[in-house]
């Protein structure tokens, strides 16, 4: 029998990664913030991955497809509920930092020199309002009282809009200009640390 982590109340064979692994920033960065299911990060080692306050919004939401692929997948219940829990904490962060401004190296990486004329299409309108849809489910996911096939079918629809979020975020929404970065409605955008 596993013993809990006095400070977590968590069982560390299951939140514990080795220390290489522990923040997943290198590898995320590796893959342009979009992860890899065949990547060899194991369940373990994606729960082990520190969500920290120096994390941004692309390795937030990779970290969050990452999680969302290992839930799709799992069908043990103590499993899935770390995977939940760990991914309730991961938009929770990301949904704050979605507020704070854009930090520095990402609006140089989501920069062209023009953007299409349409903006690519997001549900909810905005992608702060998609992470709010994606905690809701998360949140409903957790307290375990949807029968098996109604949990299939929300951890299907959090895995879409996840990965549908991470692709929004991914898309470059800025151009740059000799007075400095706009953003889609012309905005000049100051850069965040």
């Amino acid at each position: 029998m596993a013993i809990e982590d006095v400070n977590t109340g968590q069982n560390p064979a299951i939140t514990r990664a080795p220390p290489e692994l522990r923040s997943a920033s290198k590898y995320l960065n590796a893959v342009g913030g979009k992860y890899d299911p065949g990547s060899g990060f194991s369940k373990q080692a994606i729960l082990g991955i520190a969500v920290t306050k120096e994390m941004d919004f692309i390795e937030l939401a990779a970290l969050s497809e990452m999680l969302v692929c290992e839930l799709i997948e799992c069908s043990n219940p103590v499993a899935r509920l770390a995977l939940l829990g760990k991914l309730s904490a991961t938009l929770e962060r990301l949904h704050a930092v979605l507020l704070a401004p854009v930090p520095a190296h990402r609006l140089e990486q989501l920069s062209t020199t023009s953007l299409p004329k349409e903006e690519p299409f997001c549900i909810g309108s905005d992608a702060l309002m998609l992470t709010n849809y994606c905690q809701h489910l998360v949140r409903v996911l957790l307290t375990g009282i949807l029968p098996p096939v109604d949990q299939q079918g929300l951890t299907g629809l959090t895995f879409d809009l996840l990965h549908h979020l991470g692709e929004v975020l991914r898309t470059p929404s800025f151009t740059r200009t000799a007075e400095g970065y706009r953003d889609r409605g012309g905005g000049i955008v100051e850069p965040g640390i």
